[in-house]
């Protein structure tokens, strides 16, 4: 390839949005060169230093770690070494194979030592560094599944890969062309199902008839799979079957894929396994499980390397993600996109910004949460749509998972899961939105709760169609911990992660408040004997006088708290949304009703209210779903004398039982 033509290929590269950086500088491509002991071959070299591309599964050699790119390279050989060890592979070209697996393994690395280097150029697809001549065939390898899937690079960059069942070889390639003749066959695991439901019912009706036991089960999101066993397991069965397009895949629980190419023998191949495969307790360790060879023989099973299912999954998932403007991050542009962020705005609040306390999203059931985040998704997208230029992308971090590049205008109209490489609700992770320049974002917390929109552009942006979830500002980064410090001072002291979970384990078994979460139709807890419950619903309807009723509620409540403990007693304060927000606190130190003096609010707006004596025998439960406040346990209930404020709400159980109108 010549300079002209490379150029034409990257334009046409673009169309399919790959993304590209400048060019490798000569010190670059000795350096990887060095690193990894071989040469570019003339014109992959031509290519890299003319553009480097940085998406779409090519590996970014500019700032990808050593650590991915050694994966990338040790692919072909970690595929060969197991189908050595677990598929019966071995080339006659290497003479007889050890009869001992250690010395096979041994022999294999020998042997490859000796081959040209495969180069990773896409996905799963390789070119031989040898011989240094331009022109060298483009591999697809899969385990020792080798096909040729271009006769040259430029042809695979234009035009991408071909089928080459039928292809001439246009070079021979030592060790690596013979083995693209093997007629060893892997399929993708990230095929889609195509399994019927009758399908499923003639197996298990054979299986069921020969006194075995099977159940069709939904697989995830995936379709549906048989779960086989010799009796009804108590977990899950001996092994699964489901159908995809290219055929049969059995799953033992090692886990452990196995192809089944024989088709009509399936049921045979089912009832082979329950009456040999070993129970689960005596095949551990499950990673080094090996299927009955006469087994796998007499059905020709092919068995599949335990990263396989991983790297076909995310390769689908990458290249369904590019088509709507997404783009993963190397682990170099990660480390870097990371120390902007750290360096420019954590630990901080942004100016201008907003911050809105998302927690009430989690107070409901699932449907409600989707309905909501839905809304915020479609309207971030707006948003972000507004504040950027076609082609202009925002950086995307996940603290736990890989961070991308996405360009709102990339295609994305909807808010399907699938779509979004990375939420926009912080909903078990904390995910963070940021032009490029840092010019705008969304930083989501997931342990506070919270989404700081910051940037005027955005702010105005997100002003035209607020989401329904912003309903509520709440503290800012550095009012967050001037209150922490204010609640240190006031007495409140946080629990231990294992004194949080022992705590609430044991409230629950005595409420029953986990099953109940969530609902409105019923008491939040078993309201236990005596206790006492008012609807505080009225509360709600006049929120201009919002404010000054929580303060004479929690005053109220703090009078009767201290009246009912001694002043060495601690009480618990526990967060039913936030896991992270439990305490012990003494009412006796607590000296004002702000929340400058109170960790958790009393009042139950947007969170469940539970305040508990350590021994459990007296306490508060609000339910901001019933709008309900009990106070239970005889201490407090003649601490309080039963006078309840009449403006709070009305009385309507005692001791969990209704009370009728007349009763008032």
């Amino acid at each position: 390839m010549n300079e002209e033509t490379i150029r034409s290929v990257v334009d046409h590269m673009r169309t399919q949005r790959i993304a590209f950086e400048d060019g490798l500088s000569n010190e670059e491509v000795a350096r990887v060169e060095g690193k990894f002991d071989l040469r570019f071959p003339p014109d992959l070299r031509r290519f890299l230093q003319t553009a480097l591309p940085v998406s779409g599964g090519f590996p970014n050699w500019r700032s990808e770690s050593e650590e991915n790119l050694r994966r990338h390279f040790d692919r072909p050989l970690r595929g060969i070494l197991f189908d050595i060890e677990h598929n019966d592979f071995w080339p006659k070209a290497w003479g007889k194979k050890p009869y001992k697996l250690d010395a096979a393994i041994e022999k294999t690395k020998v042997m490859l030592a000796q081959v040209s280097p495969l180069i990773p150029i896409r996905y799963g697809h390789y070119i031989p560094a040898f011989p240094a001549v331009d022109g060298n065939p483009i591999f697809a390898i899969r385990h020792s599944a080798l096909t040729v899937a271009s006769q040259d690079l430029e042809s695979f960059l234009a035009n991408g890969p071909i089928d080459s069942k039928d292809h001439e070889f246009s070079k021979e390639i030592p060790f690596w062309s013979i083995l693209a003749r093997n007629p060893f066959e892997v399929p993708n695991l990230a095929e889609p199902h195509s399994g019927t439901l009758d399908e499923y019912e003639r197996l298990q009706r054979a299986i069921e008839k020969a006194g075995y036991w099977a159940e069709i089960t939904p697989l995830f999101e995936k379709g549906s799979a048989l779960s086989c066993h010799r009796q009804k397991p108590e977990r899950y069965g001996l092994f699964w079957i489901t159908k995809r397009t290219f055929g049969w895949l059995i799953c033992v629980p090692c886990p452990r894929f196995y192809f089944a190419p024989q088709e009509r023998r399936i049921a045979d191949l089912c009832l082979a396994l329950l009456a040999h495969l070993p129970e689960e307790n005596q095949r551990l360790p499950f990673w080094n499980f090996k299927m009955d060879g006469c087994i796998q023989q007499n059905f020709g099973l092919v068995a599949f390397d335990h990263l396989t299912d991983f790297e076909d999954e995310r390769e689908v998932n990458l290249r369904s993600l590019e088509q709507w403007g997404w783009r993963e991050m190397s682990r170099g542009q990660e480390d870097a996109c990371w120390d902007k962020y750290r360096r420019e705005l954590e630990c901080r609040s942004p100016e201008p910004s907003k911050t809105w306390d998302i927690s009430p999203i989690f107070l409901r059931g699932k449907d409600h949460r989707d309905q909501l985040e839905t809304d915020l998704t479609i309207k971030a997208l707006t948003a972000f749509k507004t504040c950027t230029n076609k082609g202009e992308e925002l950086l995307v971090l996940d603290w736990n998972h890989p961070c991308y590049f996405f360009d709102p205008h990339g295609g994305l109209s909807d808010a399907s899961a699938k779509s979004w490489a990375t939420p926009v609700l912080p909903d078990g992770d904390s995910y963070i939105y940021l032009a490029s320049d840092l010019r705008f974002g969304i930083i989501g917390d997931c342990v506070l709760q919270t989404m700081c929109v910051f940037g005027r552009e955005l702010l105005d942006a997100f002003a035209v169609n607020l989401p329904k979830l912003f309903k509520k500002t709440t503290w800012t980064i550095g009012e967050r911990q001037k209150l922490e410090t204010s609640w240190q001072n006031a007495g409140w002291q946080r629990l231990s992660s294992e004194e949080k979970d022992i705590v609430w384990e044991q409230f629950d078994e005595r409420f029953g408040v986990f099953e109940r979460r969530g609902k409105s139709d019923r008491p939040g807890m078993i309201e236990p004997h005596p206790s006492l419950t008012w609807d505080i619903s009225a509360a709600y309807e006049v929120p201009d006088k919002s404010a000054m009723i929580e303060v004479q509620l929690t005053d109220f409540i703090l009078n009767a708290l201290r009246k009912a403990t001694n002043p060495q007693e601690q009480l618990y304060a526990l967060d039913s949304v936030r896991w992270y927000e439990h305490y012990r606190f003494s009412p006796h130190k607590i000296t004002s009703t702000s929340r400058n003096s109170w960790a958790l609010s009393v009042f139950p707006n947007d969170n469940y209210t539970v305040i508990i004596a350590a021994d459990f025998r007296f306490g508060i439960f609000g339910n901001p779903l019933e709008r309900s406040i009990c106070l239970f346990g005889q201490e407090l209930l003649d601490a309080i004398n039963s006078k309840w404020p009449t403006f709070f709400g009305k009385l309507v159980r005692r001791n969990g039982d209704r009370i009728v109108e007349a009763q008032y």
